[in-house]
């Protein structure tokens, strides 16, 4: 089965001189100091949540190399990994961390991004993970002291980075479950059945598959399937319909 990793990171803000707080154009010679990663967290399907934070001696010079390669070595290994917001934040940073400590791409993987998700298939009032999560599971994120702890990590605050990594790991957990609530509803993710010899739900990977029924395309009928473990729907490869029901099939003409 495919192995599919829930990945979050948490930053450190840029700094930078400003002269107002509304609709900055902020250019490089104001930054005084570029974002970098205070820590990661992941979670494999099933498992347990792990990840790393920077030292207090790292965080004092923007130093995140160590935990980035330690990132690399995880990331190699998914086959999927899943994040929120990941496609347009999560990744794009992690990339540009590896660029500039000389770390190579991982091996290649299939991104599954659950805020896309959420806005492509529902109408929620709001796709936050703390939203969605509290709407659909019961689960709140826990408060990270606000701006207040990252300001004390950038000082190299031990006990504040700790705090942080505690933070990003419930993250993972709450992606988890929501990646979980969401995939029964959703098209175009990874199918879970390649590498396997067995039929298995192409969603979750689940055995447990009930024959419901029949799905239909313009000439061929295919055993349609229902996923006993997620509640997904899939189908099978192989057309039922025999070569003397489709000879007599008419086809209709486009125009």
């Amino acid at each position: 089965m495919l192995k599919v990793l829930m990945l979050d990171i948490e930053t450190a803000p840029k700094i930078a001189y400003t002269w107002g707080v509304w609709d900055q154009n902020v250019f490089e010679s104001q930054i005084i100091q570029d974002t970098f990663i205070l820590s990661w967290s992941a979670k494999w399907e099933g498992g347990e949540p792990f990840g790393y934070a920077v030292t207090g001696k790292e965080a004092l010079n923007c130093d995140d190399k160590r935990i980035m390669e330690l990132l690399w070595e995880v990331m190699d290994e998914a086959d999927v990994i899943v994040g929120h917001n990941s496609n347009k934040f999560d990744i794009p940073i992690i990339n540009t961390r590896f660029i500039v400590n000389g770390i190579s791409p991982p091996s290649p993987y299939r991104k599954v991004d659950t805020l896309v998700l959420a806005k492509r298939h529902f109408k929620f009032n709001w796709n936050k993970l703390d939203y969605l999560n509290r709407t659909l599971n019961g689960d709140k994120k826990a408060p990270t002291g606000g701006m207040e702890t990252w300001k004390r990590c950038l000082k190299g605050d031990e006990e504040a980075l700790a705090k942080m990594l505690k933070y990003n790991l419930q993250d993972v957990v709450l992606q988890e479950k929501l990646f979980v609530k969401l995939r029964p509803y959703v098209t175009g993710l990874p199918n879970m059945s390649v590498n396997m010899e067995t039929p298995v739900c192409p969603r979750c990977g689940g055995t447990h598959l009930h024959k419901r029924g029949y799905t239909y395309t313009n000439a061929s009928r295919f055993q349609r399937l229902r996923c006993v473990d997620c509640g997904g729907w899939s189908r099978g490869r192989k057309d039922t319909r025999t070569k003397a029901e489709k000879e007599g099939t008419h086809m209709p003409i486009s125009y």
